[in-house]
């Protein structure tokens, strides 16, 4: 059973497939009242929100709602029950701790033309709309993050929420200050190749769940976080002094494995998964065996005929079916594997391999058991 946050609905309804009518995925607020704001994403008729604002002693403050969306002529209109969790696992730490869930009220969201939308909150009303932080028209490409929530599932209760427009990323980590208060921090900067690092934001003394708005106060303290992709729907964070953690889309609402994954939802990448065996050759020769998930994650085992033995091997395989794969060869180091899989036919795998910092290499060829 996945932890906490799918059972309690955390993170239950994180992941998107496809917009509903004028319920479109992504970053809102009210330019007018900037500091807070939130995340929303579709997926079927199930929606999730998660709002950055701020509690009564000014400290950042987190609130999540999962529920439905129903159509009604050019208005959507989302209803979940509003939630705030406490003490989970702090960014600043590895020890997984399970949150727990109090219900704040109900919220409701109509989202209109124009990407805009109005936020009926248990004590307030909200006028939002889609935030243009770098031009909203152009989204992510294929080495950026899509639109939308991620989480490492090992550490259910805390995530991310992300949105790259136009080669600029805008990430909020939700997560737990040590008192086990829920909090939240800003990261933001240039991603055009996928990897970046950038100050870990912190921000006070904003508008509450209730209250007329207030201008946030920002503090940049030197602690960095850096953010790492080259798949739209798997990557890598880390902050100072942290182990890295891998984070992925998150799946609900009775979808699939990976399917959550907007770029992966068609008929090519479907037939990806599986297990693949084949052989090498060159200045190295052996077999491999390898599997590759939901997600194009590739892992197994390459066979040395030259120098013996097993090693590891691990890498990536886009939507199209591109693939990247690293092993280690024996005496002479790790070797990347770069090619292609075939799913027009039989999903046979070619390319060619290298070891790394020389130009000694060969090429491979294999199939996936049982074919496309």
């Amino acid at each position: 059973m996945k932890k906490y946050i799918a059972t309690a609905g955390l993170l239950a309804s994180l992941l998107a497939g496809p917009a509903l009518a004028a319920a479109t995925t992504g970053w809102y607020w009210n330019p007018s009242e900037g500091g807070t704001g939130f995340m929303f994403e579709t997926q079927g008729s199930s929606g999730f929100a998660g709002f950055f604002l701020y509690d009564d002693s000014g400290k950042p403050v987190w609130y999540v709602a999962s529920g439905t969306i129903a159509t009604n002529g050019s208005i959507s209109t989302f209803q979940g029950t509003l939630q705030q969790f406490r003490n989970g696992q702090p960014a600043n730490s590895t020890t997984y701790r399970t949150p727990t869930a109090s219900t704040v009220g109900n919220v409701r969201i109509d989202f209109g033309s124009g990407n805009n939308a109005t936020v009926y909150l248990p004590a307030r009303t909200m006028q939002a709309t889609r935030y243009d932080f770098n031009g909203i028209s152009v989204g992510a490409n294929a080495s950026q993050p899509e639109v939308g929530w991620y989480w490492n599932p090992q550490e259910g209760g805390r995530g991310y929420a992300i949105e790259v427009q136009n080669g600029k990323v805008f990430l909020a980590m939700f997560h737990y200050a040590s008192d086990g208060s829920p909090t939240w921090n800003i990261v933001q900067g240039g991603l055009s190749t996928g990897a970046m690092r950038a100050n870990f934001e912190t921000y006070y003394n904003g508008q509450t769940l209730s209250s007329s708005y207030k201008a946030p106060t920002q503090v940049i303290d030197g602690t960095q976080f850096d953010i790492d992709f080259s798949d739209p729907c798997v990557g890598s964070v880390h902050l100072s002094n942290m182990p890295t953690t891998q984070i992925q889309r998150f799946s609900f609402g009775g979808l699939a494995a990976g399917q959550e994954c907007r770029a992966r939802a068609n008929g090519v990448s479907a037939k990806i998964p599986g297990t693949y065996r084949g052989n090498y050759s060159g200045q190295d020769y052996g077999t491999f065996l390898v599997q590759v998930d939901a997600y194009g994650r590739v892992s197994g085992n390459v066979y040395s005929g030259k120098y013996g033995g097993s090693y590891a091997a691990y890498g990536q395989i886009s939507p199209s079916g591109q693939l990247s794969v690293t092993a280690a060869t024996g005496i002479a180091g790790s070797a990347n594997f770069s090619g292609s899989i075939n799913t027009s036919t039989s999903c046979s795998t070619y390319g060619s391999w290298v070891f790394y910092g020389t130009t000694a290499g060969g090429t491979f060829n294999g199939t996936k058991d049982g074919g496309c």
